[in-house]
């Protein structure tokens, strides 16, 4: 395995000349200090590794000396990023992975001046992608930062970044804190299984759109929390979608024909359950009733919700409001 310094110095490589040298598993490492632009997307279709240099500071913070402007495409191969700053100067995506590649990407962060409406890491065409400890920093009218869809697949961990979609494909999420933007959800999910686990999503105080919007989807969070303080639905469920929460906070779920499963997790203000939707309880729900112009738990068109322990944190008139053919079965109250 070979390593190709790439640069501008005299004894360094063209970045075009050492990718035709290279082999499977032979890696690019970016010479310090300089800032590396793509004319056009360079699309690789070898197995590489493409390194540039970060020092972690004591207070958390990270110094990167390589930066690439411009759009990396990757094609039915293996590549691992580390250790780079991007900044497309033009309208592209910073790493696009598609046609079943497969992308690690580690320590990196993709820095936006001016509006996209494109990613800066796109997972597309039934591609797997490894994110750990990434940042994004999107304007407020761009596109969604991260993209996962036609039957991609991502694991990502440690990351800080703005509103994601993901779309046909799968997602485990971790460790990860998601916040939002104006204009969208901060995480749209359609069609898709998304796994979360100590993530924290937030949406803007002025945000006009659900935290977390799903469809035909099932969702799964573990020790997880959805902030959307006032907004009713900050999670919304939709067209037989499902939830299994787990020790999560949610500010309020809104559901319509579709199922969820709770299990220790609290709600500050609203849970609507309608449509033909089915929650089911295990251990308790803590219903925290921090929103004074609504009711706890509200039950319509057909729907029901089966548990054993309700707790009901304050006293409202009514707490609880169910109608049309709706069902609560709650012995311990």
């Amino acid at each position: 395995m070979s390593i190709y310094k790439v640069g501008f110095s005299d004894d360094t490589w063209n970045f075009q000349q050492a990718y035709e040298a290279m082999n499977d598993g032979d890696t690019i490492e970016f010479e310090e200090g300089i800032i590396f632009p793509f004319d056009e997307s360079f699309i690789i279709k070898k197995s590489i590794t493409l390194m540039g240099h970060c020092t972690k500071n004591e207070d958390g913070t990270r110094d990167f000396s390589n930066t690439l402007d411009g759009c990396i495409v990757i094609e039915n191969s293996q590549v691992t990023i580390v250790d780079l700053w991007f900044e497309p100067s033009k309208n592209t995506s910073a790493i696009w992975a598609r046609k079943k590649a497969m992308v690690t990407i580690k320590n990196c962060h993709f820095n936006f001046i001016g509006e996209s409406d494109k990613y800066g890491v796109l997972l597309d065409s039934e591609s797997n992608g490894t994110i750990q400890n990434i940042s994004i920093n999107h304007e407020e009218k761009s596109a969604f930062s991260l993209g996962v869809k036609g039957n991609a697949h991502l694991q990502m961990s440690d990351c800080y970044l703005p509103k994601i979609a993901v779309i046909h494909s799968e997602a485990t999420i971790q460790d990860t804190n998601i916040y939002g933007k104006k204009n969208s959800n901060t995480v749209f999910i359609d069609t898709s299984k998304v796994q979360f686990e100590n993530v924290g999503m937030e949406a803007m105080s002025d945000q006009e759109y659900p935290c977390v919007w799903a469809k035909e989807s099932e969702l799964i969070m573990k020790n997880s929390s959805i902030e959307q303080p006032g907004f009713v639905g900050s999670l919304t469920l939709n067209s037989r979608s499902s939830l299994q929460s787990f020790a999560t906070t949610v500010e309020s779920i809104s559901m319509s024909k579709s199922s969820s499963l709770l299990e220790n997790s609290t709600i500050q203000s609203l849970l609507s359950v309608t449509n033909l939707s089915y929650v089911t309880i295990q251990g308790s729900l803590y219903c925290l009733g921090q929103n004074n112009t609504k009711v706890d738990i509200f039950l319509s068109l057909n729907s029901t919700l089966v548990g054993k322990a309700v707790e009901l944190h304050r006293s409202f008139n009514p707490n609880i409001r169910i109608q049309s053919n709706s069902y609560l079965m709650s012995p311990e109250q």
